[in-house]
C-alpha cells in the first residue's frame, strides 16, 4: 500500500493522540469494498479485542429485523402478543404519586425506537427505582445470573415512565429486545446473533463471552482523570467478568 500524505497526516495524528492522552489507537479505513489505510498506536495491536458496548444494538436490531424479514412479526404488534407480561402496562402518574393503567398500548417498535417509556434503572424515577429493586431481587433470587427473557419479564412490572410512543428516552428497550428475539427464534440470544449474524460475517471474536485463552488479549480500560480516576487499568476485573458465561445477553451492551 503506497503511503500518501494523507497516510503521513493520519499516522501522526493517532501517534500524537497516544502521547497526549489516549493509551492506544487503531484506525481502519476501507473504501468501495478495499482497504486503504490501517495503523496502531500505543498499546492497541492488531489483534487486540475491544469491548463494543452500546454498539451491541445494531447487531440487536439486525437480529429482529431478520425476524421481521421472515414474516414472525410486525413493527406495530402489540409486544404483549409475545411477552404477555407486556399486556397490561402501568405509567407513574407524579401527580397522584401511584401508577396508573396505561392509555396506549406498548407496541414492538416502540423497543426500537426507544419510546417504551422504560429507563436504565436509577434514583431518578419510579421507573428507574422499580427496576434497580427488581434487579437486586433477581440477583438475590439467581446470584447474578438470571437470563434475558428472565430479566426482560421482570422488568414489565415497573410502571413506565410515560405513556408508550409518546416520547424518546434511552434505556433497556434493546435488552427487552433480545427477550423477544428468543421468543421468536426459538434460540439464545447470543447464539442467535453468534450463528445469523457474527460467523456468517467472519466475525470470530464478537460474542458475549471471551474464551479464557484470549482474555490477555482485551484492551485495558482506563479511568476518567477528570473523575479523580487517575488512568486507572483495570484490564484483570473486567476480562474475569467476560470469561464467565452468563446466562443473560443483553441486547445493549
Amino acid at each position: 500500500m503506497d503511503m500518501t500524505l494523507r497516510d503521513q497526516d493520519l499516522i501522526r495524528f493517532l501517534e500524537d493522540r497516544t502521547q497526549l492522552d489516549v493509551p492506544g489507537n487503531a484506525l481502519l479505513i476501507r473504501h468501495k469494498g478495499q482497504e486503504i489505510f490501517r495503523h496502531f498506536s500505543g498499546t492497541a495491536k492488531p489483534e487486540t479485542l475491544y469491548r463494543i458496548f452500546s454498539m451491541t444494538k445494531v447487531a440487536t436490531v439486525t437480529a429482529a429485523l431478520q425476524l421481521m424479514e421472515r414474516g414472525l412479526f410486525t413493527m406495530d404488534d402489540p409486544l404483549g402478543m409475545y411477552l404477555p407480561e407486556y399486556q397490561d402496562m402501568t405509567v407513574w402518574d407524579d401527580e397522584k404519586k401511584e401508577a396508573v393503567p396505561a392509555q396506549n398500548t406498548l407496541r414492538v417498535r416502540d423497543l426500537f425506537c426507544m419510546s417504551a417509556g422504560l429507563t436504565y434503572g436509577g434514583p431518578w424515577n419510579e421507573n428507574g427505582r422499580r427496576i434497580d429493586a427488581i434487579r437486586d431481587e433477581l440477583a438475590e433470587k439467581h446470584g447474578g445470573n438470571y437470563s434475558t427473557q428472565e430479566f426482560a419479564r421482570a422488568i414489565a412490572k415497573a410502571p413506565l415512565l410515560f405513556e408508550p410512543g409518546t416520547h424518546w428516552n434511552y434505556s433497556l428497550c434493546h435488552d427487552v429486545l433480545g427477550a423477544l428475539i428468543e421468543v421468536l427464534s426459538g434460540e439464545n440470544f447470543g447464539e442467535y446473533l453468534e450463528s445469523h449474524i457474527f460467523r456468517p460475517l467472519g466475525m470470530g471474536d464478537t460474542g458475549f463471552h471471551c474464551p479464557a485463552a484470549k482474555t490477555g488479549l482485551i484492551a485495558e480500560m482506563d479511568g476518567d482523570p477528570a473523575n479523580g480516576e487517575g488512568m486507572q487499568k483495570t484490564p484483570h476485573q473486567v476480562s474475569e467478568r467476560l470469561r464467565q458465561k452468563r446466562r443473560q445477553d443483553s441486547g445493549d451492551d
